[in-house]
């Protein structure tokens, strides 16, 4: 036996290198397990900034969808008052003088009356008052066009 090699065990099998990378079949070493309280923290921490975005976005949406709303009702109410204008001039009517939807609906781009998408109704009085809406789901008194 030669010094320089190390002595073999005494069960025979061959030791393993600490400075290896795999073992001694061949198959890679397995890193150390985290302990299990650091996994759960993670999905704490991750879970708690996915419900402060959460909590974020839900007012942002809600308001983006009323703002929409508005928005087209307020268009609908540009064309009911530029029908009643149409309306107006081809019959020779006064400022003072009244109108109903009924007459204005062949003036519509649409031969049917626009609905408000909040849930309100239109209705026109004389020519010169600007279209209402008489309400909408968010509780606002409703739309007016400006």
């Amino acid at each position: 036996m030669n010094l320089s090699e190390p002595a073999p065990p005494a069960d025979g099998k061959p030791q393993r290198n600490p400075t290896s990378a795999s073992s001694v079949d061949g198959a890679p070493e397995t890193k150390p397990r985290r302990p299990r309280w650091l996994v759960w923290a993670r999905l704490v921490i991750y879970g708690g900034i996915i419900l402060l975005l959460v909590a974020i976005a839900i007012p942002n949406f809600v308001k983006a969808r009323t703002t929409k709303c508005k928005s087209a009702c307020i268009a609908n109410l540009r064309q009911i008052d530029g029908a009643v204008e149409q309306w107006a001039l081809e019959n020779k009517k006064q400022p003072t003088d009244t109108v109903t939807m009924t007459d204005i609906r062949v003036f519509m781009k649409v031969s049917a009356l626009p609905q408000c998408p909040a849930g309100g109704t239109y209705s026109v009085s004389t020519v010169s008052a600007a279209p209402l809406c008489t309400g909408n789901k968010d509780g606002d008194t409703g739309h007016r066009l400006e």
